[in-house]
């Protein structure tokens, strides 16, 4: 069981956003945006539903994101409050 699920969703959410983005979780921060900061088009965004997905799923939750709400993400922030609401 994950105890700390904020922690988790974080470390997730930032890892996804590093190997997408190709760069280090150290330069992600949760006011970076996706476009402007990591250089992520829309297509790029859509991509990190699987990883959300995933994350979601971790923490036992059958609730789904999808293609148009990752589409629809700015920035880092906005990527953990999605992954929050679902949980």
């Amino acid at each position: 069981m994950i105890s700390n699920k904020d922690k988790y969703i974080k470390s997730k959410v930032y890892v996804a956003l590093s190997i997408i983005s190709g760069y280090t979780i150290d330069v992600i921060k949760d006011d970076s945006d996706l476009k402007i900061d990591l250089g992520l088009n829309d297509r790029h965004k859509m991509s990190l539903r699987n990883d959300f997905q995933q994350i979601v799923s971790d923490l036992n939750s059958s609730s789904i994101i999808t293609l148009n709400e990752c589409k629809l993400l700015r920035k880092v922030g906005n990527c953990l409050e999605l992954v929050k609401s679902k949980i």
